[in-house]
């Protein structure tokens, strides 16, 4: 993840400047000393292609079936942008008479008075052109009449420490000051610092419980390998798609939970699948991974069903031994209700999974 991240955040950075660049230069950057390069869908598309430019050797997509995917109840792609309060600490500014204000402005005030704790604040704001919340920066929207300013109460970092009393006090005053020249602005927040705390401690031990995995392994026999070529066929008789992070995925095209229902990679160095390096022949794996997050994935029983279904058919082809996440051999009705055991927690615990709450916090 961390190096499509890179690629992302560098092409926002560089803009169209870049853009226009790269379609003559193809450039490339260095991330945890690795060498990235930008490519368009279509370019990594035919990549991906020239492995097996005749198709895969038979369609065996019915292996994996289909999976119904439904939006949650009331989802709008163009209604509001607001921080979801289940898992964020959300401060509300609001101004008599909600005068227009603009967001060049706003936002100067915001990062000045906020710099020591901007470090995970994200703003959003009601544009009133648009008549609805949406995310701000400095240029976007014009203006804003009302903001609400909000902290995740468990960081993305796993090893960053839970916010204090203190600290969210902190963060209270400094909204205040921030906003106050602005106008007469009146600063809520609903979670009081000291509930707040409470809630990201819930939250930290929640996120410890219930952030799993499931997946199955499959090794080669004693002394061999898989040859990456048919590795390359197997999976892409699957329907399998190679694309992000050089693996391996069964997409998810109804837009709930991750892009992927469940993904394929090895332990083998580099990890991933290089398309020029298995035409080459240089590619020959240990093992196949395959892997899915319980808490970011819609209907994770029905996807064990789908991994299991795919990992026993790419065994019946390539042979070797299925095994399960501990490294013993895979006992399959264990695994999944051990998955059906966690998805139901996360549900109780409003975190359905696949939701986007739950993918918010996991």
């Amino acid at each position: 993840m961390l190096r499509a991240l890179v690629c992302v955040a560098l092409l926002i950075a560089a803009g169209v400047a870049i853009h226009l660049w790269w379609r003559a230069r193809r450039p490339t950057v260095r991330a945890d000393d690795e060498k990235l390069q930008f490519l368009s869908a279509e370019e990594s598309r035919a990549r991906g292609d020239a492995v097996l430019p005749h198709g895969p050797s038979e369609d065996a997509r019915h292996v994996l079936g289909s999976l119904d995917v439904h939006r949650e109840t009331g989802y709008d792609p163009d209604g509001d942008f607001v921080a979801n309060e289940t898992v964020s600490w959300i401060v509300h500014v609001t101004f008599p008479g909600d005068p227009a204000l603009p967001t060049a402005a706003v936002m100067e005030r915001v990062e000045r008075e906020l710099k020591k704790h901007y470090t995970g604040l994200t703003i959003q704001g009601f544009d009133p052109a648009q008549k609805r919340w949406t995310y701000v920066i400095p240029s976007e929207p014009a203006a804003v009449t009302r903001l609400q300013l909000s902290w995740r109460y468990v960081s993305i970092e796993d090893d960053e420490p839970l916010a204090t009393t203190g600290d969210f006090r902190d963060r209270l005053r400094g909204v205040t000051a921030a906003v106050s020249p602005l106008g007469d602005a009146s600063v809520t927040a609903p979670v009081k610092p000291e509930d707040a705390v409470k809630r990201a401690t819930h939250l930290r031990g929640l996120h410890e419980r219930l952030d799993r995995a499931a997946g199955l392994r499959l090794a080669a026999p004693d002394g061999q390998r898989f040859d990456g070529r048919k590795v390359w066929d197997v999976l892409a008789s699957l329907g399998l798609e190679w694309g992000d992070m050089d693996y391996f995925h069964w997409k998810n095209r109804g837009g709930v939970g991750d892009d992927a229902f469940f993904s394929v990679s090895t332990s083998t160095s580099p990890g991933y699948f290089l398309p020029e390096d298995v035409i080459a022949g240089r590619v020959q794996v240990e093992d196949l991974v395959f892997h899915f997050s319980i808490p970011r994935t819609h209907a994770p029983v029905a996807v064990f069903d789908a991994l299991a279904r795919a990992a026993a058919y790419a065994q019946k082809r390539l042979g070797g031994t299925l095994h399960d996440e501990s490294g013993e051999i895979a006992k399959l009705e264990p695994a999944r209700a051990e998955v059906d055991r966690v998805a139901r927690e996360l549900a109780a615990a409003g975190f359905a999974p696949g939701s986007e709450a739950a993918l918010q916090l996991f």
